[in-house]
């Protein structure tokens, strides 16, 4: 059987970084397979997911998603509760995020606490500007 944390704890807790122009394939697609996951497929329509997903932004204001689709923050990063997966998505907006000295701070900070932090796509540029791809070998590929 495999284990999403202690039951004693309750689920794990997946934070989403959203932010203006956010590539929204690169939020929804994390988004998805964490909150449908279930740990036991023969109960999956009486037991909720093991995995409470956040979406987390800088403010509590709806962000608008490269496409125009608007998304709506459950956290802030001010009030963010502690993760135990921090997912940095990429898209347009992170040619302006990689100048946002606050948001690379945060995540930095973040990223020390949880078990891993990871990128999709063009959010790396966010992590290597916040310091955690140094001495790192890493890979980049955008389709």
């Amino acid at each position: 059987m495999v284990s999403c944390g202690n039951e004693n704890q309750g689920p794990l807790t997946v934070g989403i970084l959203i932010f203006e122009q956010v590539e929204i394939l690169d939020v929804a697609g994390p988004f998805e397979v964490f909150s449908v996951t279930r740990l036991n497929d023969n109960h999956r329509w009486e037991e909720s997911s093991p995995i409470r997903v956040l979406l987390v932004s800088e403010k509590m204001d709806q962000v608008l998603a490269y496409g125009g689709l608007r998304l709506t923050p459950d956290v802030t990063t001010d009030n963010c509760p502690e993760l135990d997966l921090l997912i940095v998505p990429g898209g347009w907006g992170t040619r302006m995020e990689v100048r946002n000295n606050n948001l690379l701070e945060w995540i930095a900070v973040r990223a020390a606490k949880t078990r891993l932090t990871a990128s999709v796509c063009t959010g790396s540029s966010l992590l290597g500007k916040a310091g955690l791809l140094d001495g790192c070998n890493n890979a980049l590929a955008c389709f």
